[in-house]
């Protein structure tokens, strides 16, 4: 069973989101300061202090670079799975219970067709025993009915949704 938190999402892609901006932040500096040693001809003199640039240069920068290609992949997935987010709910603060939707609303829009087609039955039984006395249309439940096709088709579809945003989801981190 599914369940979407926006709030809770948002608010975790957003702190994740500036968590990887201090990082990136951090690693460029860092990245600026081993190009300053790297940078060190006259200090860094000889065999010794050509390993040492060489060293720097092919191991550790090549990876802050990789390190900063991850950091920005994984942001705009991200980003990207907060846009998805915003077209499956677009209310910051909505919350999608595949549970309750499948069972409490499930059983409640059944409830209310037996009721309801109970009650027009009752109605235009009524209405037919007065028949002659006075002439009632029967009561037309058509329109209920309807709506509640209406009702189960939109649940259906947000559980449909709420799993392909999640596959989506899934997709984007991996």
């Amino acid at each position: 069973m599914k369940t979407l938190d926006a709030f809770a999402l948002i608010n975790g892609i957003d702190q994740t989101l500036n968590a990887l901006k201090q990082q990136s932040q951090q690693i460029s500096s860092l990245e600026k300061q081993i190009n300053h040693i790297i940078s060190l001809d006259g200090a860094l003199k000889g065999e010794a202090g050509q390993a040492i640039r060489a060293f720097y240069t092919e191991c550790h920068i090549p990876f802050l670079q990789f390190f900063q290609v991850v950091i920005e992949e994984y942001s705009a997935a991200l980003k990207n799975t907060k846009q998805a987010l915003s077209a499956l709910e677009s209310n910051e603060h909505g919350y999608i219970s595949q549970a309750f939707i499948e069972h409490d609303l499930d059983q409640g829009l059944k409830k209310a067709e037996r009721t309801i087609s109970e009650i027009v039955s009752e109605v235009n039984h009524a209405i037919g025993r007065v028949g002659h006395i006075v002439h009632l249309p029967n009561v037309d439940e058509s329109l209920f009915q309807q709506n509640y096709q209406k009702a189960w088709l939109e649940t259906s579809r947000t559980i449909g949704l709420l799993h392909a945003f999640d596959r989506g989801a899934d997709k984007c981190f991996t």
